[in-house]
């Protein structure tokens, strides 16, 4: 079992308890991290720090991340951070070089492993960088989501370097490489870009729109990306624990306003044609063609300048009328692309995770107002019908208080999920949220709570299992 092949190993046949266990456990492991699209999976000794265990075997596999050749890593710093975390917490480091995985970028996310109330090692995942590539990128459909042919999503970092692949790198990597060196970027750089054939964590995008995301800020607006070249842009921080990302969503200004160039194009010439046509009839004519004609130019440069939400009003059958409503019809394209990006990035912060065919996972994190609440019922209740689950655990772990408002919203929620069958079990609830539920007094019948996800998970399985044994009885009984 050579390297790329270390995985497939499951016992090592020399009899020992470590391959025993390794044995049993080692072929479940591996399939969860195949199914998630993970890069690795660790288990770490809590006072050693030694790596007892990895899917893969690479060379981090058995030496320490405390004084070992990479306890400067940023595995190893995941490994001490998550080490004194406590019961129930993780942490997440970003991406950095990780020598072992060949220098590529690499990202952690850890959590303690608990024998009663003793620490006993932590349990370590290495981030699914093509997973994140395939949902920033559409899995390089970009055309099928609205995004023509310049725009792109993308995460930057608080280093203001790029967390997933450049669109342009990946479909024109000469042209890419050749932009980059014209824009000045160091050549040690674009050495690491060329050699690795990837821009995270290499690529540096300071932007108006990134400066301002990371700082906090959500909006929109027209500026220079990282190319040098004018851009639509909607941005906004992401809502990661430990990570400080923000994602943006772009299309060049030229390809977003070819239809209104077209148009201004069209409305000038319609001046020219007109002015000669109407010098000769007389002055007022001349005035009811001349205003609606400037107010569309005024409306044209509006556009140009990304605001798009005054409406443009078209009354009549003329040409003009006509040309008002093509212009409409523009705004509300426009428009409708950048709500569309607005809501590919809330529905990150509401994912849907499947634990099996029939059991699901919705983990909840920071403020939930109203507008997030919401989302989340709607992402609910569709994906739940869609995956045709039968048990949702909604983790609270991450929700610090709950107003009242929201926990309405929320418990609604859960009782619109009740509704389609499904049992609703609420996990890792903290001891304000749940006395702010207990004063509420809201009727929470057929939703149970667990106190950690992992008990939630067990809570609904062992619920399915009795649904299904009285689904036989009463089928053993109406057969009899």
């Amino acid at each position: 079992f050579e390297t790329g092949s270390k995985h497939l190993l499951d016992d090592a046949l020399d009899g020992s308890t470590y391959s025993q266990a390794h044995r049993q456990y080692h072929p479940w492991i591996r399939n969860f991290l195949e199914r998630f699209g993970y890069y690795d999976i660790f288990l770490i000794d809590h006072e050693s720090g030694k790596v007892i265990y990895s899917v893969f075997k690479e060379v981090d596999f058995g030496t320490s991340l405390i004084d070992g050749p990479y306890w400067g890593t940023n595995l190893a710093e995941a490994f001490q951070s998550a080490r004194d975390a406590g019961r129930g917490k993780f942490k997440i480091v970003d991406f950095r070089p990780y020598a072992p995985s060949y220098g590529g970028q690499a990202s952690f996310i850890a959590t303690p492993i608990y024998d009663g109330d003793d620490v006993i090692g932590v349990l370590a995942f290495q981030m699914p960088v093509d997973r994140i590539n395939d949902i920033m990128t559409s899995r390089q459909e970009w055309g099928r989501v609205g995004l023509g042919d310049t725009g792109e999503t993308y995460i930057v970092g608080d280093d203001l370097t790029l967390r997933n692949q450049s669109r342009f790198l990946i479909e024109d990597r000469e042209n890419y490489l050749r932009m980059i060196k014209q824009l000045g970027v160091a050549y040690g750089t674009i050495r690491q870009i060329e050699e690795t054939g990837s821009s995270i964590g290499l690529q540096e995008v300071r932007t108006e729109g990134t400066l301002a995301a990371v700082g906090g800020t959500a909006g929109s607006g027209v500026f220079p990306d990282y190319r040098g070249v004018p851009v639509f842009s909607a941005y906004r921080k992401l809502d990661v624990p430990d990570l400080n990302w923000a994602i943006m969503s772009e299309i060049d200004r030229a390809e977003a306003l070819g239809p209104v160039r077209a148009m201004r194009n069209r409305s000038l010439a319609l001046l020219g044609i007109l002015f000669l046509v109407i010098v000769g009839v007389a002055i007022w004519f001349s005035g009811s063609l001349t205003r609606p004609i400037k107010r569309l130019a005024g409306i044209a440069a509006e556009l140009a300048e990304g605001r798009l939400d005054r409406s443009i009003s078209a009354d009549g059958r003329d040409e003009i009328a006509d040309l008002s409503r093509s212009f409409e019809s523009m705004r509300r394209s426009l428009r409708a692309l950048v709500e569309h990006q607005e809501r590919e990035i809330e529905a990150l912060s509401v994912p849907l995770i499947p634990l099996r065919d029939d059991v699901v996972a919705m983990p909840l994190m920071g403020e939930l107002d109203a507008r997030r609440l919401d989302r989340i019922r709607e992402t609910l209740v569709e994906g739940l019908h869609e995956l045709g689950a039968t048990a949702v655990l909604l983790d609270l772990t991450g929700v610090p208080v709950l107003s009242p408002e929201s926990a309405e919203r929320l418990i609604g929620a859960a009782r619109a999920v009740r509704l389609l069958g499904v049992k609703v079990v609420l996990t890792g609830m903290q001891a304000d949220v749940a006395r702010d539920l207990a004063d509420l007094d809201l009727q929470m019948d057929g939703i149970e709570t667990a106190r950690s996800l992992e008990n939630g998970i067990r809570v609904a399985l062992e619920r399915l299992r009795r649904d299904e044994g009285r689904d036989r009885f009463a089928e053993q009984e109406y057969e009899a």
